[in-house]
């Protein structure tokens, strides 16, 4: 019958699981896979909350679009864009204020 061994006894293992905090730390550094949808052809010139990769560009930061600081536009609702940026994979809704706004349930209008 198996018995129970007080831990400062037990043989320690380099495959043992890591620590919890240790285990969450390596989880937030994975980054997410480019989304299936993803189409090099529907891109948004909107900067990245994550990152923020475009900060120091200078077509960027005259609000000009550039070959370097697009994000995949992966769809949109009316004015709200589902984006996901190539460089971290960080996937956000952006708001526009656009064009077709969406109706929400609830508010007048």
């Amino acid at each position: 019958m198996f018995r129970h061994r007080p831990a400062a006894h037990r043989p320690s293992s380099p495959s043992a699981p890591a620590a919890p905090s240790d285990r969450s730390d390596r989880c937030r550094a994975l980054p997410l896979p480019i989304d299936p949808q993803a189409d090099i052809g529907r891109r948004a010139w909107v900067a990245c909350p994550n990152c923020d990769d475009s900060r120091s560009c200078g077509p960027c930061g005259e609000r000009r679009s550039c070959g370097e600081h697009w994000r995949y536009l992966l769809s949109n609702t009316g004015s709200l864009l589902h984006l996901q940026c190539p460089g971290c994979t960080h996937v956000w809704d952006h708001e526009t204020g656009f064009g077709a706004t969406r109706h929400c349930p609830g508010r007048a209008g």
